[in-house]
């Protein structure tokens, strides 16, 4: 069973932890047996196991260990990340599409612009309280068109201040 199947937990057991050398990690370790027969050994970092009799899961054996005792991935159904586009942590996580990575990196941004804005004016403000969000706004805004091209915005940054316009910090 190398690939996935969604299976019943038949019955679980604690066998003990185990550190890496050189770490000060602890890996809790369960015997796990599955309804389709396959039993074998799965790694949590809590002392609590992770999958309860009657739990469906979706399990892989991944290889042996030197006893011949399986190496078994369990998780929730639906959470194994199947691509690049597929939330991070290596512990899986429901599989997002290009469009909604393209939302989050947008949101990110947006909330990094705001950040950024106003720190820069509440940094360099003799009276922060004067500042207004639509200052905030601005300057976020411009953040972001400096972020998607700064060659380019240093270039309107320069014609603009050959304008006259000197709020510019070229």
């Amino acid at each position: 069973m190398t690939d996935q199947a969604e299976v019943k937990v038949v019955s679980v057991q604690g066998s003990g932890d185990w550190t890496p050398a050189g770490s000060s990690d602890t890996f809790y370790k369960f015997e796990y047996t599955l309804d389709n027969g396959v039993a074998g050994m799965a790694f949590h970092k809590s002392d609590t196991a992770k999958f309860l009799v009657g739990d469906v899961v979706e399990a892989e054996v991944t290889g042996q260990f030197k006893d011949g005792t399986n190496k078994l991935k369990l998780r929730k159904p639906g959470t194994r990340p199947s691509s690049a586009y597929s939330s991070g942590g290596g512990g899986g996580g429901d599989k997002m599409s290009k469009e909604e990575w393209a939302k989050k990196d947008f949101d990110v941004t947006k909330q990094w612009a705001i950040n950024s804005a106003q720190n820069f004016l509440f940094s360099g403000s003799v009276n922060p309280p004067d500042i207004k969000l639509r200052d905030v706004a601005a300057v976020a805004q411009e953040l972001i068109k400096m972020r998607d091209d700064l060659p380019g915005y240093i270039e309107y940054a320069k014609e603009e201040r050959l304008k006259g316009n000197t709020d510019l910090p070229f």
